[in-house]
């Protein structure tokens, strides 16, 4: 509710909360229902309502963040996970307001697809196709938009993300062929 009044307290609270929540929920994904919902519906307000505060946190602890958003989308409870969706969308999508993406995208760019895939593909992980499919959508979309290469030696972003998609998707499903995929993903 205090949104952008509170950005200069959103770090101390994440240093106080932060940790010994994931000490709590991050032994298996089952206990501390609650506190796991809690964590999550935190995360997703400081995002929604206050995203300066994210840009200011020191990198590690914004790393923290963005592998906490990605370990909630892999859980198997179905609030839970659709949370964590929500968050990473949200996210990506104030992130799109930003004047310099390109350092967000050379970091979590293929972590989080290659998240994204794994969970979309495992049986056990029904909820959330809509926010898989529109993050994806998102990801391959701003590719032709970045400033600066996502990888190291990268000259060309659109190619080098569809070499990138097909040989995680053809590594993954060994009956997947490349041919099969280069017709897919030349829109990228």
């Amino acid at each position: 509710k205090l949104g952008l009044l509170v950005i200069a307290q959103v770090d101390p609270i994440l240093m106080t909360v932060f940790e010994p929540t994931l000490a709590m929920i991050s032994q298996d994904f089952s206990d501390f229902p609650e506190h796991r919902q809690a964590f999550f519906s935190l995360l997703r307000a400081i995002n929604k309502r206050c995203f300066a505060a994210l840009l200011s946190l020191p990198p590690t602890r914004f790393k923290l963040t963005i592998d906490s958003v990605m370990w909630a989308i892999k859980h198997t409870h179905r609030d839970i996970a659709e949370t964590g969706l929500l968050i990473l969308l949200e996210l990506l999508q104030n992130y799109e307001q930003h004047q310099d993406q390109s350092p967000f995208y050379r970091a979590f760019f293929v972590p989080i697809v290659q998240d994204m895939f794994v969970v979309l593909c495992d049986s056990d992980h029904r909820a959330g196709f809509k926010y898989h499919a529109a993050i994806l959508a998102h990801l391959y979309r701003i590719v032709p938009l970045l400033s600066a290469p996502l990888a190291d030696g990268v000259t060309d972003n659109r190619q080098w993300v569809r070499d990138f998609t097909i040989t995680l998707l053809t590594t993954a499903y060994g009956h997947l062929q490349r041919y099969h995929l280069v017709y897919v993903l030349y829109t990228i």
